[in-house]
C-alpha cells in the first residue's frame, strides 16, 4: 500500500459570512452543493472547481469542500501564493478571510483491493468513516488531524492543516508521490500548475467530464468564454490519456511539450498536460481533428491515444 507525502499540494481556506457568495462568483462549480459536517450523519462532499481568468483559460485546479463553517481549496503548491493574493483582490468589502495554512501536510494512500478497510483503520480512521469513504469518490470525513477525502473507492487522501501529525511521517512509503502522479494520469486527471496556468480553457483539460463546472450556477470570472465553448460546440482540443512505450527518447518528455502532426515536426498537433515517464503515459490536449493520425513528440518519439480512455470524452 503505497502512502505518499503530496508535497506538491497546499491548502487555502476561505471563511467568513460572505464566503459561499464569494465563491460562487469566481469559482466554475456550484459552491451551494457543498454540504459542510451534517447532523443527520451525512458525509459531506468535495467537488473539482476550476479558478479562470476573465478570457476563461484555467488559473487553477482546486478540490473544493466546506466543513465546519469554513471552505477549504486543495491546490498546486506553485500556485498558491499567487492564487491566494488574485482571490484577495475582489474581496472588497465582502467578509471574507482568505488564509494559506502553510503548515499543511497532505498524505496519498493507495489500498489495495479488498484491503481498504483494514489498511486506513491502521491510519486511525474509524470504521464508519471508512465506509463512506470507499463507497464514493469525494466524501469528506473528519479524522482525529484533520479530514480524509475519498478521490476514488482506492484511493483517500488524509489532509492535516496543523502539519504532520507525530508518527505519521514513519508511514510514507514513498517521498516521490510517484505513485499518486501516476494514478491520476490513469483516472484522467489532470495537473494545472505554475507552467501551465493560464493555457488552457477548462474543457480543454476535461474538467466538464470531471464535474468541475456547472453551465447553470450563474455568472463567474471566465463564465461567458466557457458558456460559450460548452453551448456553441466551438471546441477544437481535448485532453487524451496517450501511451509512449516502445520509444527510445521517452525519458526527456516533460509537461507543456509540443506533440506534432508528423515526425518532421511540421505541425503542431497539442501539448503534453503531464507525463509518467516510469509508467510510459501522458495526458495531452490534442487537436481533435488530429486524434486518429500519427502523432510525434521528436523525429523518433511517438504518441499514441491510449485505449481504452479513463472515461468517454464528448466529441
Amino acid at each position: 500500500m503505497p502512502i505518499e507525502h503530496l508535497s506538491d499540494l497546499a491548502l487555502i481556506r476561505i471563511n467568513g459570512d460572505d464566503a459561499e457568495n464569494f465563491l460562487q462568483g469566481q469559482l466554475s462549480n456550484d459552491i451551494r452543493h457543498l454540504s459542510g459536517t451534517s447532523s443527520t450523519g451525512a458525509a459531506p462532499c468535495w467537488q473539482y472547481t476550476a479558478y479562470c481568468n476573465p478570457k476563461g483559460r484555467t488559473l487553477a485546479l482546486m478540490q473544493l469542500w466546506r466543513n465546519h463553517g469554513a471552505f477549504y481549496a486543495l491546490l498546486d503548491s506553485d500556485l498558491v501564493a499567487p492564487i491566494t493574493q488574485r482571490l484577495r483582490m475582489y474581496v472588497m468589502r465582502s467578509k471574507v478571510e482568505i488564509e494559506h495554512l502553510q503548515d499543511t501536510a497532505v498524505l496519498g494512500i493507495i489500498t489495495e483491493p479488498g484491503t481498504s478497510g483494514t489498511q486506513l483503520s491502521e491510519l486511525g480512521i474509524e470504521q464508519r468513516a471508512i465506509s463512506q469513504l470507499v463507497a464514493a469518490g469525494n466524501r469528506v470525513v473528519d479524522t482525529a488531524d484533520g479530514v480524509a477525502l475519498g478521490v476514488e473507492a482506492h484511493r483517500q487522501m488524509l489532509v492535516f492543516s496543523g502539519g504532520m501529525p507525530d508518527g505519521a511521517s514513519t508511514l510514507i512509503t514513498d517521498a516521490t508521490h510517484h505513485h499518486w502522479h501516476a494514478a491520476n494520469i490513469v483516472a484522467g486527471i489532470p495537473q494545472v500548475n505554475a507552467g501551465n496556468s493560464e493555457q488552457f480553457i477548462p474543457q480543454m483539460i476535461n474538467l466538464d467530464v470531471l464535474g468541475a463546472i456547472n453551465f447553470k450556477k450563474g455568472c463567474y470570472t471566465g463564465q461567458e468564454i466557457v458558456a460559450r465553448m460548452h453551448y456553441l460546440g466551438n471546441l477544437k482540443q481535448r485532453m487524451y490519456r496517450c501511451d509512449i512505450s516502445g520509444n527510445t527518447h521517452s525519458g526527456d518528455l516533460s509537461p507543456n511539450q509540443k506533440v506534432y502532426l508528423n515526425n518532421d515536426l511540421g505541425k503542431v498537433a497539442g501539448t503534453i498536460v503531464d507525463v509518467d515517464i516510469e509508467g510510459q503515459q501522458a495526458l495531452a490536449v490534442l487537436r481533435i481533428e488530429h486524434a486518429n493520425q500519427p502523432l510525434y513528440l521528436d523525429p523518433d518519439c511517438e504518441l499514441r491515444i491510449s485505449d481504452p480512455q479513463p472515461y468517454e470524452v464528448p466529441n
